[in-house]
Formats: C-alpha cells, sequence, structure tokens
C-alpha cells in the first residue's frame, strides 16, 4: 500500500507541564519530578473555541496537491471516543463542498482502538484496496482537548495529552514509499481501560515496554539494525527501559517531538513522517501506537531508492 500523500497541522500555542499538572490540584513539586522523569516540558495547545473545521478543509488542499487520482473513500480517526470534537456535520458538508473529495462515497469514523486507532484505520484502507472496494483512501487523524478543563490533560506517572492532526493518502500503486506489516494486537487483561480502577491503571502503565517489544518483535524488528522506531510519545521513561532491555540505541528512537508536544494521541508515530521522507540516510522505519484497552499497532514504511537518493512521494 503507498503513501501517495501526507500532511500534518499542530497548534502554535502550547501550556506547560506545570499548568496541567497543578490544575489537577497537585503541587509544583510534582510537575517538576514529572518533567524531569518523563521528559515532557509543554504540550500544544488549540485555542478554546477550537472547529474541527478550521482544520479539515486546510488539509485536505494539502493533501490534494499533486494528486492524479480522487480517493473514494474516507476515515476519520480520534482516540478519544468521549472527548473528540464532534466531525460529523463537518464532514458531512465537506463531502459536498471540497473538490478532492468529489468522487467519496464512503465515510467511516474510528476511535474504538483509542491511541492506536490510526494503526486500525489503514489496516481497514489495505483491505479495501485489496478488495477493490476502494481506490484509493483518505485517513485524518487527530484530538483536540482544548473544549475540556486542562486538568484533563493530565495523566498521572504516565503522560500529558496534545492537540495534532495528520492527514494520509493511500493507493495500491507500487511506487513511492510503501506501507507494509500492519500488525494489530489487543490484551483482554486491559479491558477497562481509561475507565479502570487505580489498579487496572497502574498495571496497563506498567505493561508498556512489555507491550511494546511483543508488538516490534512481531514485526521482526531487530535492535541492533539501526532502523528508526517513530513512536508512541507517551513519556521518555519507557523507552529508556526498552531500549535499556532491547539493547536499541537511544537515537534510533525518534523522540525529537515528546518534549514540545506531549502525546498526541493516535497520531504520535506520524507526525515524523516528514522527518522519515527527508532523511537520505533512512530507507525505512516502524511505527508504533500502544492505547489504553491494551490495543497496540504498528506498520513499517518503506521508501524507493533513485540513484543513491531516497524519493519523495
Amino acid at each position: 500500500m503507498r503513501l501517495a500523500s501526507f500532511s500534518r497541522v499542530f497548534p502554535e500555542q502550547t501550556i506547560a507541564v506545570e499548568d496541567c499538572v497543578m490544575a489537577a490540584g497537585n503541587q509544583p513539586l510534582e510537575a517538576k519530578a514529572f518533567r524531569r522523569i518523563f521528559g515532557i516540558d509543554e504540550v500544544r495547545k488549540w485555542q478554546d473555541d477550537f472547529n474541527i473545521s478550521d482544520v479539515l478543509p486546510k488539509m485536505l488542499d494539502d493533501l490534494q496537491h499533486g494528486q492524479s487520482v480522487l480517493p473514494d473513500a474516507f476515515i476519520y480517526v480520534h482516540a478519544c471516543p468521549l472527548h473528540a470534537t464532534s466531525a460529523g456535520p463537518t464532514l458531512a458538508s465537506l463531502q459536498e463542498t471540497h473538490p478532492f473529495l468529489a468522487d467519496v462515497d464512503q465515510i467511516y469514523e474510528m476511535d474504538q482502538n483509542c491511541c492506536a486507532s490510526l494503526f486500525w484505520a489503514l489496516d481497514a484502507a489495505n483491505n479495501m484496496l485489496n478488495r477493490g472496494t476502494a481506490n484509493c483512501v483518505v485517513i485524518i487523524g487527530g484530538e483536540s482537548f482544548s473544549d475540556l478543563p486542562t486538568k484533563e490533560r493530565y495523566m498521572p506517572a504516565c503522560t500529558i495529552l496534545g492537540d495534532a492532526f495528520v492527514g494520509l493518502v493511500v493507493d495500491g500503486q507500487t511506487n513511492g514509499t510503501q506501507i507494509s506489516d500492519i500488525v494489530l494486537q489487543s490484551t483482554p487483561a486491559f479491558h477497562s481501560g481509561l475507565y479502570g480502577s487505580d489498579k487496572d491503571v497502574h498495571a496497563f502503565n506498567h505493561s508498556q515496554v512489555k507491550l511494546t517489544t511483543k508488538m516490534l518483535d512481531e514485526m521482526d524488528f531487530d535492535p541492533q539494525s539501526g532502523e528508526p522506531i517513530l513512536p508512541h510519545n507517551i513519556n521518555s521513561f519507557i523507552w529508556a527501559q526498552y531500549c535499556v532491555n532491547s539493547g536499541t540505541a537511544r537515537d534510533d528512537v525518534w523522540l525529537n517531538l515528546l518534549a514540545d508536544y506531549g502525546h498526541c494521541c493516535t497520531t504520535d508515530a506520524f507526525l515524523n513522517i516528514d522527518r522519515f521522507q527527508s532523511d537520505e540516510t533512512t530507507d525505512s522505519a516502524v511505527l508504533i501506537g500502544v492505547g489504553q484497552g491494551g490495543f497496540v499497532g504498528g506498520c513499517r514504511m518503506r521508501k524507493p531508492v533513485t540513484g543513491g537518493t531516497y524519493a519523495t512521494c
């Protein structure tokens, strides 16, 4: 499955870790410890009156650039079922008015796999392409927590939530960057998700490294290969543990966005696609996302090689 086009969008405004932690009723000392241990300094935040209609048209404009084939299916993905900004009216309007969606006759919305949902959307798109029920699929995923109290961004001893959206156009062409090795896993023991007891949530957080390792093993990831991991940005602590346990070099986990973006839910791994596309020393990378409820998704991206340099879509 080819990645034919990619777009990402995020707010310039940020909110500091201290503001999130103290809004949840905690002391500045806890915020300082969180910043030091988990590696998040601030997160991106849309304005309080954010509306998804402010983002989707621009993303579709970006995705349409240079595209000769119009999509015939649209998948909208978000990680938080109860917190997501309502997109239904906007999607219906865009289907009628945006030229890039002129041929779309299938619209789907996915959220049931939490922060791994975008990988489930990739798998769904791949199945549609293979079965011939779609020829080109546009996927837009993301979140805004700006209409919620600031305290809702803080997940104690785990992460802080930021706002971001990504867009992908995929089709069945064999040229360009290819998406393969899509792996989806679920662990029923963590089925309670966000609504579990403190003990349940602690157990899930404690299992992050184990879940990550299991996913990468199934993708035949070689820790010694130098192949980069485009990670879920939950926190730096779990990736430090993973690297120690697996022998993976710390620089091979691309955590460059973590400090200033935080955990942007299902978009995390995909926010680094532009870095992957422009990095001429890298011809493949693995992407991974771990979601509440024990959902884990991953895939591999490979670039074509032309005359010693890596072509972009």
